[in-house]
């Protein structure tokens, strides 16, 4: 195969590649709205019950929208029926640091108060 050839079908290959992520956060998306339109359903507090898993889908969906994956990572999650549903499941397993990391900004917002207060006593 020539270089020509060669550059023709890394082309290719990156065509396929933003139309298989942009497919697949399209998807994503329409999970997603579906989830909005039963939140509006739900009563006040059975909808408030849910709106962690929906911010975190939306978290999601900007962090996909971001990310790097290459063919076949974004062929595996082609593969899934509700790959929003099925990463937040697996998100939601993952034991998680947030405690630690709320406690941190609060510590943090705390020190920026302390530093605030000790200018004004100068």
């Amino acid at each position: 195969m020539n270089a020509k050839m060669k550059k023709g079908r890394k082309k290719i290959m990156n065509v396929n590649h933003d139309l298989l992520k942009e497919m697949i956060y399209k998807r994503m998306q329409s999970e997603q709205d579906t989830f909005y339109r039963v939140l509006l359903e739900m009563d006040i507090k059975e909808a408030l019950d849910h709106a962690y898993e929906y911010s975190t889908r939306n978290d999601i969906l900007m962090s996909f929208n971001d990310s790097n994956l290459n063919s076949d990572e974004l062929e595996v999650l082609a593969k899934c029926r509700y790959p929003l549903s099925e990463i937040y499941g697996r998100l939601d397993k993952i034991e998680s640091d947030r405690k630690s990391e709320i406690e941190m900004a609060i510590k943090e917002c705390a020190r920026k108060d302390e530093r605030r207060q000790s200018l004004r006593e100068r």
